[in-house]
């Protein structure tokens, strides 16, 4: 129709419709696809709000006291852009490096999403050397609290230190880094590549 306009809005957003007619009214009602729903109603004044998932027509009928309609419909074209997951990208460490004696890993990450970051993590498991026979198969988490929940694109530099891991010659640590946008209707999660930091063998502690 001529009187059709498009909406674009992101995904599950909380729609208010006011709107007036120049006349009393009886109802006014949004029709989306099949479902009709009734807005609140004062004298000429109407009010409402919806929540949309999907892409979807809609259109808005108001009723004069008689029942008569006091105009043609409105018609919307509503289009839904749905949130894409963050943007991870880690600048360091390499995805295979040897740990040092600083017991430190240090972190360089870009991030950036359209709805923000909720959160930051690292999720981690030591693994030993094959001719070890007990091995640790426990996933470990470390939440970075390192970045600001509302900013769309950030740089993190953190030091994430793991003295409180008891490595021994040949140990290695695989840790993967997660981030999770603010998006609270279906949140998005991007995980990076494993990473491998490597603990000296025996013979390397030795020449130093």
């Amino acid at each position: 129709p001529a009187n059709m306009s498009n909406i674009n809005l992101p995904y599950a957003s909380e729609i208010i419709i006011t709107g007036n007619s120049d006349k009393n009214l009886k109802k006014a009602v949004i029709l989306i696809g099949s479902k009709e729903t009734l807005f609140e109603v004062d004298q000429n004044n109407f009010s409402g709000k919806i929540m949309l998932t999907e892409n979807c027509k809609g259109s808005i009928t108001c009723y004069e006291d008689n029942l008569n309609q006091s105009s043609s419909p409105i018609f919307y074209n509503f289009n839904i852009n749905f949130d894409e997951p963050p943007l991870l990208s880690i600048i360091s460490p390499d995805y295979e490096f040897d740990l040092n004696e600083t017991s430190e890993i240090d972190l360089n990450i870009q991030i950036s999403d359209d709805y923000g970051i909720s959160k930051l993590w690292i999720e981690y498991i030591i693994k030993k050397p094959s001719y070890i026979e007990f091995q640790d198969t426990n996933m470990y988490t470390y939440n970075l609290n390192v970045f600001n929940t509302n900013t769309k694109v950030q740089n993190i530099h953190h030091s994430w230190n793991i003295d409180n891991i008891n490595f021994s010659p040949e140990d290695e640590i695989h840790f993967k880094i997660n981030t999770m946008d603010n998006n609270s209707f279906t949140p998005g999660i991007t995980t990076s590549k494993i990473f491998i930091g490597k603990y000296p063998t025996l013979e390397h502690l030795f020449e130093k």
